[in-house]
């Protein structure tokens, strides 16, 4: 059983290596889980732009997790005519900053922020979305797991019991980079700065079962994808 977990994530700096070559020795599949984006009230988020006084106003997670509903890419790209994951992942980077200017691409942002419906609001970077994490939960129940360890990058560790946590410690999770290892260590998620996604990684050779829009929405890595794989479909350097 984990005592202890250190925090994980493939190296940032490059994209020229492979997600699946810098893997913890104990897992040997991965999959890109897609940031949903979610689904506020109606004329909920003019409100807060008003009562912030932002264009852009933050919705705290706590109102995510009560009043918000998950809103798969599928829909996006349905709402927006984009055709690929990758648009929606590039215009994510874009509307995050994390790319060069000489990579963004504008236009995809462009698409996404003007053809969604009201009060549908981009997914946060730097953490976990919360709405997917009951999924990750119930999946970790699913093989046997009562706990999930976790380690941030701030270095604060500790454990969740999966079937008897807060709402608190459900949004501590969201606040920053995370790793979050079932307590079988079968599964572990984890996150990084400026990604529209997470890392599902596994001892389990295939993660098809596990991947499905209304839950953790992705795809399982192959043994080429790097952390680039929507600027290298793009043909974005």
């Amino acid at each position: 059983m984990i005592i202890c977990i250190e925090y994980f994530y493939p190296e940032p700096s490059t994209f020229t290596s492979t997600i699946i070559g810098q893997l913890p020795d104990l897992y040997h599949s991965v999959a890109i889980v897609y940031s949903p984006f979610v689904q506020m009230p109606k004329g909920w988020v003019e409100q807060e732009q008003v009562r912030q006084g932002r264009e852009e106003p933050f919705i705290d997670n706590k109102d995510i997790l009560h009043y918000g509903k998950l809103v798969t890419w599928v829909e996006v790209k349905a709402q927006t005519g984009l055709t690929m994951d990758e648009q929606v992942s590039v215009a994510l980077r874009t509307f995050y900053g994390a790319l060069r200017t000489s990579s963004e691409r504008q236009d995809l942002l462009a698409t996404v922020q003007h053809s969604l419906e009201e009060d549908i609001i981009f997914p946060y970077e730097d953490s976990f979305p919360i709405l997917f994490l009951p999924a990750f939960f119930s999946m970790l129940k699913e093989v046997g797991c009562s706990k999930a360890y976790y380690s941030q990058l701030n270095v604060k560790k500790g454990a969740i019991d999966l079937e008897d946590y807060s709402d608190e410690e459900l949004i501590s999770l969201c606040e920053q980079p995370t790793t979050l290892i079932g307590d079988n260590e079968e599964f572990g998620l984890t996150c990084h700065f400026d990604c529209p996604f997470s890392l599902l990684f596994s001892t389990h050779a295939s993660l098809d079962k596990w991947i499905k829009p209304t839950s953790l929405e992705g795809f399982q890595c192959d043994e080429t994808t790097k952390l680039a794989w929507d600027l290298e479909a793009l043909g974005i350097k």
